[in-house]
């Protein structure tokens, strides 16, 4: 089975730079997903969309949780671990 290469920020089609950029602002980190995500700039600005809308739906608190949650389940431990009390 064939895997699917994840490029750096800068290997990134320039257009995707800036959201990527974006993505970092808002998350503290890029994971891979969103390196795949850049080489279509439509991904990148589809999360950031998303992410911004659903920041004036939902509380910080939920949004706190479900970022441990999906952290968790990705197997960032260490992103979770300054979460926790």
């Amino acid at each position: 089975m064939s895997r699917i290469n994840v490029s750096s920020r800068e290997a990134a089609p320039t257009a995707s730079q800036p959201l990527l950029d974006r993505v970092f602002k808002t998350l503290g980190v890029v994971a891979d997903l969103f390196c795949v995500f850049a080489r279509s700039p439509a991904a990148p600005e589809g999360f950031l969309d998303l992410s911004g809308a659903l920041s004036k739906t939902l509380e910080v608190k939920t949004r706190e949780r479900i970022a441990i949650a999906v952290a968790a389940v990705d197997g960032q431990r260490r992103r979770t671990a300054h979460r926790l009390p």
